[in-house]
């Protein structure tokens, strides 16, 4: 978050503005999170691949389209955390992990709420259903956050 102070007649208010500029909130498929289960691949390289799509799996963004699509909403819950650390209501971590909770789980909604191309009739012979990335859940579960450790000032 960009926040800039005009003007203050102490210390107190630009040193927090200057904290809350430091964290952050990584939302997503995170590092660590090993190999898919149907594949050799590593869930990230799955993510991607059906997040951009190739030349052979139609783009599925759940990511992207998620973000763009909820903006506004995650810039609401964004607003409404970041005023609660100012009034002192809460911590900048837990106003941050508040944040990527609620994105993560939009973004995992994405997967039962979308207009994705079907599988392909080779896919479905395969996995038994025309429901893409569905098949074991484990894509979807592996959408999570961190809030990035900032130093205090």
């Amino acid at each position: 978050m960009k926040v800039t102070v005009n003007s203050t007649n102490g210390k107190g208010i630009k040193k927090l503005f200057d904290r809350l500029e430091k964290g952050s909130v990584d939302v997503g498929i995170l590092v660590g999170e090993g190999k898919h289960e149907d594949s050799d691949l590593s869930v990230a390289e799955v993510g991607f691949y059906n997040e951009f799509g190739t030349s052979t799996i139609p783009e599925r963004s759940f990511i992207r389209s998620t973000i763009n699509g909820k903006s506004k909403e995650i810039k609401k819950v964004a607003a409404a955390q970041y005023k609660l650390v100012l009034n002192g209501k809460t911590t900048n971590e837990k106003g941050l992990g508040i944040l990527g909770a609620f994105t993560a789980g939009l973004i995992q909604q994405t997967f039962t709420s979308n207009d994705w191309p079907d599988n392909t009739q080779a896919t479905i012979n395969a996995k038994g259903s025309s429901r893409p990335l569905v098949d074991t859940g484990q894509l979807r579960q592996s959408i999570s956050w961190k809030v990035n450790a900032w130093k205090m000032t």
